[in-house]
């Protein structure tokens, strides 16, 4: 790898693992400017990714949509990794009714790259896209779709959001129980990827769920092990 390939797999790294101080510093190390169209898309969905966990939606947004025309002409699964970041983007900050025109497109591109990966990742987010449009069974289906993606092809961050989308989904539909298992097991899942922000997310959701059901001391764990970072 040449040195600016190495900063822009360092930022990934480090941004995935929680270290968001650390990505901003090797993306500013390597700069955009000068960059192939793949590598400059790739620039752009880690910035995005920081933006979106640093609490800087609009920022957020606008470094995914510039990741999302840039690989468009040059690289397929960055492309699709784009457009799903760019769709959990919005349907959080905007609601299902966001996503609801891009939703064929970024199916059509997925189903074009025949990555497994980016088909759990898929399944993954329209479970969570359908969940908040209030259809449940829809939202399940699309989880144990991607389940079946992790069962051939195992990947523990995949199977951590899947987890923490299907906790999510449980607790719509009255399950608090099924959804504090389901948290734990994207907790779990997370601790064997790395991945910082869905480990975070899955504590977050442990502790929401054991103080909702009265386990205060549960929470209590949660909220300490969140508190602690990531894992030395």
């Amino acid at each position: 790898l040449d040195n600016r390939e190495h900063c822009l797999l360092m930022a990934e790294a480090t941004w995935r693992t929680g270290r968001l101080t650390r990505a901003v510093e090797y993306l500013e190390r390597c700069g955009v400017e000068g960059l192939s169209p793949r590598s400059a898309a790739r620039w752009h969905r880690i910035r995005g990714s920081v933006f979106r966990e640093e609490g800087q939606p609009r920022e957020a947004l606008e470094a995914l949509r510039q990741c999302v025309r840039l690989a468009r002409e040059a690289d397929t699964h960055e492309l699709c990794l784009g457009e799903i970041a760019l769709f959990r983007t919005l349907l959080d900050q905007q609601g299902g009714q966001a996503c609801e025109s891009m939703a064929a497109e970024v199916r059509q591109d997925v189903l074009r790259s025949g990555d497994p990966i980016l088909f759990g990742c898929l399944h993954a987010v329209f479970a969570e896209f359908e969940a908040k449009r209030g259809d449940a069974a829809t939202a399940f289906r699309h989880v144990d779709a991607g389940f079946s993606v992790t069962e051939k092809t195992p990947n523990a961050w995949l199977s951590g959001l899947l987890w923490l989308v299907k906790s999510a989904a449980e607790f719509t539909v009255g399950s608090a129980a099924r959804a504090l298992r389901s948290a734990r097991r994207a907790r779990d899942s997370a601790r064997v990827s790395g991945h910082e922000g869905l480990r975070s997310a899955a504590l977050a959701n442990i502790a929401y769920l054991s103080l909702w059901s009265g386990d205060r001391n549960q929470a209590s764990a949660a909220f300490r092990e969140l508190g602690d970072g990531t894992p030395k």
